[in-house]
């Protein structure tokens, strides 16, 4: 998959605003913005690093977050790898 979007979003700085209650409040909202699209391609980029496998591999540090396709004889199934603080522990969970 290939991304036309760089990572790096310019937001107008609403400089030119004079009055102090709409400034601040563009500048939230800028913030916002650039937070919501900044989750976008973090889960866009998450997404290309799917795999399909036959078999997922014992959970672990280096697979947090990672999202595998298992393939299955009839509908494929999809995990994710979460780490559980109350356990200490990584497992794979399946997204429904």
């Amino acid at each position: 998959m290939i991304f036309k979007h760089r990572k790096a979003t310019q937001l107008p700085t609403g400089d030119g605003i004079k009055e102090p209650t709409l400034f601040a409040y563009t500048q939230d909202l800028g913030r916002i913005l650039m937070q919501a699209l900044k989750n976008i391609y973090d889960d866009l980029i998450n997404l290309e690093k799917t795999e399909i496998v036959t078999a997922l591999p014992t959970a672990a540090k280096e697979y947090r977050g990672k999202i595998m396709v298992l393939v299955t004889t009839g509908l494929d199934e999809v995990y994710i790898c979460l780490y559980n603080i109350g356990t200490a522990a990584y497992s794979w969970e399946q997204i429904l």
